[in-house]
């Protein structure tokens, strides 16, 4: 395979858990060696595929456990499965693959020459040009078929009209990879990963890779689960999307618990070691800061070629520098 490629390792459910997104109920993983004799150990998770079925979104198949790794160093790799489950440990030889090079840009982080800026693994910069995009997600009411349908033309009439970025919000009311429990759509609660939106978010990765669109993931909105609310308007003054609290079958009495719990602070690593690649980077980049409305200036609205709502990102991703650096060189 390539450098910079993907490999996957398939393996059967073999196991009846409560819920197969706890690794106290199931830690599995993927563990790489390289030539060089670095090691890697990847999360794994359980994957239930889908299909499109006319106006439906049906699963195919059963569940089935999978790794997924990017390496990046050529030459031959070994590959094993470790997993405890129930108080045993289980190991397993998973084979061995070969690396060629290849002309990938690889993955983004702080550029060598200048770490106020971004590059990919082969030096090339990103120019981000592209904007926010926010397909909705309503607890109660039926999500449909077109989420991710919608998301992939608006990545299209991006890349037509010269874009190379996107700033995608897996999180709140949008396409939430985790929710509080909703009967409708099949959401779980806090610590429960919902199986088709993240289907839906494969489909849209998929397509900003043929596209060569660079996407931004939102995996949290402090708006909704930690922030005090700054408006008083639903989703966020009622805390529809805050799962993080007991009214919504989370650990939390308050907002303000949030900083210190326990609990949260490990649902939360767990949510980042599961959604971010594994090597792609040492530690976060930045956070994005949405705060920054003006009520006194509304944003005027865009015209939407696919009917859903987009704006300029109101996010900003920030590189750690001093206070002291001239302000054009500390906004990224």
């Amino acid at each position: 395979m390539p450098a910079s490629g993907h490999i996957e390792i398939h393996f059967a459910n073999t196991w009846k858990l409560d819920n197969p997104d706890d690794p106290r109920q199931a830690d599995i993983s993927g563990i790489f060696t390289s030539p060089s004799g670095r090691e890697w150990r990847v999360p794994g998770f359980l994957n239930q595929d889908f299909a499109r079925d006319g106006d439906r979104i049906v699963p195919r198949g059963q569940p089935e456990w999978l790794v997924r790794f990017t390496p990046r160093e050529t030459g031959q790799w070994k590959a094993s499965i470790r997993a405890a489950v129930g108080g045993e440990i289980q190991t397993g030889d998973a084979g061995s693959f070969t690396v060629t090079e290849n002309d990938a840009r690889g993955f983004l982080r702080r550029s060598k020459a200048n770490p106020l800026a971004l590059e990919f693994d082969n030096g090339a910069p990103l120019i981000a040009i592209g904007s926010n995009v926010f397909p909705k997600t309503f607890p109660g009411k039926p999500m449909g078929t077109q989420r991710a349908v919608d998301v992939i033309r608006y990545l299209e009439h991006t890349a037509a009209a010269g874009g190379n970025f996107c700033r995608l919000r897996v999180d709140s009311d949008y396409i939430p990879i985790e929710l509080a429990r909703d009967p409708v759509n099949g959401y779980e609660g806090v610590g429960r990963y919902h199986a088709q939106s993240c289907w839906e978010v494969d489909q849209i990765v998929a397509a900003a890779e043929r596209l060569g669109i660079t996407l931004q993931f939102c995996i949290s909105d402090a708006l909704t689960t930690s922030n005090p609310p700054i408006m008083d308007q639903p989703p966020f003054a009622d805390d529809t999307f805050n799962y993080f609290l007991k009214s919504r079958g989370g650990p939390l009495e308050t907002r303000e618990q949030f900083w210190t719990n326990s609990e949260v602070k490990r649902l939360s690593s767990r949510k980042c070691a599961t959604a971010l690649p594994a090597g792609a980077t040492a530690r976060p980049l930045g956070f994005g800061n949405s705060s920054t409305r003006l009520k006194s200036r509304p944003r005027p609205s865009t015209p939407s070629p696919t009917g859903i709502a987009n704006s300029p990102a109101s996010g900003a991703l920030w590189i750690p520098t001093s206070t002291s650096s001239p302000p054009a060189r500390r906004r990224v």
